[in-house]
């Protein structure tokens, strides 16, 4: 979620450069650490399958502390407050609202050509 926050943060700057390195560095890194993980090497104990979830883990962790120091480093840091976090509810609320009714539609179309 923070990563499509750092994501967003970009597009909308038209910085598309360094979330694109950063998706691709964060895809070879894991396509390295996933084999390290699940058999193991020297001092890293093979974990099996929960290997590839701690090499996502970790290419993905690096991948957002690269784009929270990018956005720390660069004209968007002057923008970020903590009141730009706080979720707004009547925004919200238009958002719930909309879903369900639209929910609700499906639902109605779907008994319709039961």
């Amino acid at each position: 979620m923070i990563t499509n926050f750092f994501e967003w943060s970009f597009k909308c700057s038209r910085r598309y450069k360094s979330y694109r390195n950063v998706l691709i560095f964060s895809f070879f890194l894991n396509i390295f650490l996933n084999p390290l993980f699940i058999w193991g090497y020297g001092f890293v104990p093979a974990f099996g399958i929960g290997g590839l979830a701690i090499a996502t883990v970790i290419s993905q962790s690096i991948g957002t502390f690269y784009l929270a120091y990018k956005i720390n480093s660069c004209k968007l840091r002057k923008y970020l407050y903590i009141r730009c976090f706080i979720p707004k509810l009547d925004m919200l609320r238009g958002i719930v609202f909309s879903s369900i009714t639209n929910n609700v539609q499906h639902v109605i179309y779907r008994c319709w050509y039961i």
